[in-house]
């Protein structure tokens, strides 16, 4: 009796030794067929501006992921990199096989650091790859998908807290991050710095090239923290800017200058003199 009970002790724990290598080995099964780059497009939305969003994805053999967006400059794509560390960003495929996929994906705020495993499917057909509840189409880093375009802007922000802390626009990113565009009398410049600082201006009574100021134009700056966006415009603040614009060709781009002060109507512990200075630009206008 006891040669019976160890004989089926032996062969359950071998056959769970069996089931935790396969688990072990199946971790690490990655279905070849959907190595390599994919991208795919979508409407921006914008009544103004870049009408599509460029959004790609490299998987490798081990099951990285990494997060693509256009290169501006030579209009292929390229890595998304963190704001912090200049990180690729990046999730990490666990198994990919008979159309099922576990995948870990990563937050990269600094204040909700977390890591978030998830279950989910993925399809393959002869034109694309579903997956990540999305339909993608297989391209290569070095094909050109867009016209390269000149998209550049920097700016030094000063504040009570910050001491000559320089913003400027990625040159990566999953459409242009910074564009102008003419309405009637009006021109528009909406730039997003260091993915954080969204600057929004309009420049009413728009002549072409020449020197602007406040008079002439209204601004807000918002502030991306985490899942919120701080706003500051001429409801809490008083705006003294000088906008020099040096080129402007309707069909190609728009080069200039920018210098501003923000000062809070009120005194408030919270609100801080803000001062953007030496901001240089040459942008695409829409």
């Amino acid at each position: 009796m006891k040669k019976v009970i160890l004989a089926s002790l032996f062969i359950s724990i071998l056959l769970l030794s069996c089931e935790s290598l396969t688990e072990n080995n199946a971790i690490n099964e990655i279905d070849k067929r959907i190595v390599g780059v994919w991208y795919n497009t979508a409407p921006t939305n914008l009544e103004n501006g870049p009408k599509l969003s460029y959004n790609g994805i490299e998987i490798t053999e081990d099951g990285t992921v990494y997060d693509l967006g256009i290169n501006l400059r030579t209009g292929s794509f390229d890595y998304l990199l963190t704001e912090n560390n200049k990180e690729k960003i990046t999730r990490k495929i666990l198994f990919a096989k008979k159309n099922k996929i576990k995948y870990e994906s990563y937050s990269y705020q600094p204040s909700f650091p977390n890591t978030t495993t998830s279950n989910s499917e993925y399809a393959l057909d002869d034109e694309a790859l579903f997956i990540f509840s999305n339909k993608y189409y297989k391209t290569e880093l070095s094909k050109k998908i867009i016209q390269p375009t000149t998209s550049n802007f920097s700016i030094t922000l000063t504040d009570n807290n910050v001491t000559d802390y320089k913003l400027t626009a990625s040159s990566v990113v999953n459409y242009p991050n910074v564009f102008a565009f003419k309405n009637a009398n009006s021109l528009s410049i909406k730039s997003m710095l260091n993915d954080t600082y969204f600057i929004d201006i309009t420049l009413n009574n728009f002549t072409g090239v020449g020197e602007y100021n406040e008079e002439n134009i209204d601004i807000a700056v918002s502030i991306l923290q985490d899942d919120m966006v701080l706003v500051s415009d001429k409801n809490d603040y008083n705006f003294s800017v000088l906008l020099n614009i040096t080129g402007y060709n309707e069909s190609n781009n728009l080069t200039g200058t920018l210098d501003f002060t923000m000062k809070p109507k009120n005194d408030s512990q919270y609100l801080s003199i803000l001062k953007f200075n030496n901001g240089k630009f040459t942008i695409p206008i829409y």
